[in-house]
């Protein structure tokens, strides 16, 4: 996955020294994703994460979704 906003050279020059880089073990479709996905897995295990995020996500697959939420909300969703 590329980001827009990445500097034009950042992503190739990237590619070259690591073409084969493993892929994160959480499911994501966004770099937002990625990292609410890791971030629940320092407390629980990359299977659970995969496990809970689905529902997590479509309540909320971004940022704005996210802080849309309310607090107990985003708990009980990540924690079914």
């Amino acid at each position: 996955m590329t980001s827009a906003v990445a500097h034009p050279k950042l992503v190739p020059a990237a590619h070259e020294r690591m073409p084969a880089a493993p892929r994160a073990p959480q499911d994501h479709a966004s770099t937002f994703q990625l990292l609410v996905a890791v971030i629940l897995s320092a407390q629980t295990t990359d299977k659970k994460v995969n496990e809970v995020t689905p529902a997590l996500f479509a309540a909320a697959g971004d940022a704005a979704g996210m802080a849309a939420l309310e607090a107990r909300l985003q708990l009980q969703h990540a924690l079914q």
